[in-house]
């Protein structure tokens, strides 16, 4: 919490420092600008509050309009949706001229199944089989194939003895 505190306060300390237009620290501004490209400067103080904040406004309001429609007023979305006008403003809107559908039928698709094969294996795989389970069944692929090495000729088994001790002195 503390550092969380420093941090807030120095950013407010210094954020003119590297965002402040018209802020005295580097002489006459933290950026150079350019006296071609003044005309930027300008356009932020010039435009009106009124329009910076329409964004924002359209965005509140438009949520609250869908919010109230699809919690209480659900029969006349429903009956919207169903009728024709209403029925090719959402089929336009759902798929945006089919390039969604292909994106999921082709792309997100794959990436999900090959992000659930992926994690099947990396995570599980590895844990059975760098685990008690792994050791057991290598343990049981190394004296059966150890085991098929029994031929009854007592040549091989002086191989075997010989390579062996060849592996051990190295």
């Amino acid at each position: 919490i503390i550092l969380a505190v420093f941090s807030i306060f120095f950013g407010f300390v210094t954020k003119d420092m590297f965002i402040g237009l018209g802020s005295g620290f580097f002489a006459d501004n933290a950026l150079f600008i350019h006296p071609t490209h003044e005309i930027m400067l300008d356009t932020e103080f010039g435009v009106p509050t009124v329009f910076k904040l329409l964004p924002l406004l359209f965005t509140i309001v438009i949520s609250f309009i869908f919010i109230v429609l699809t919690e209480y007023l659900s029969s006349v979305l429903i009956y919207f949706k169903l009728s024709r006008l209403g029925y090719n403003i959402f089929s336009f809107f759902n798929q945006r001229f089919l390039i969604e559908l292909f994106y999921n039928k082709y792309i997100t698709g794959v990436v999900l199944k090959l992000g659930g094969v992926s994690t099947k294996i990396i995570d599980k795989g590895a844990v059975e089989y760098l685990g008690p389970y792994g050791l057991e069944k290598g343990l049981s692929k190394i004296s059966y194939n150890i085991g098929y090495l029994n031929t009854g000729v007592i040549t091989s088994y002086a191989l075997y003895i010989t390579t062996g001790l060849i592996f051990y002195t190295l």
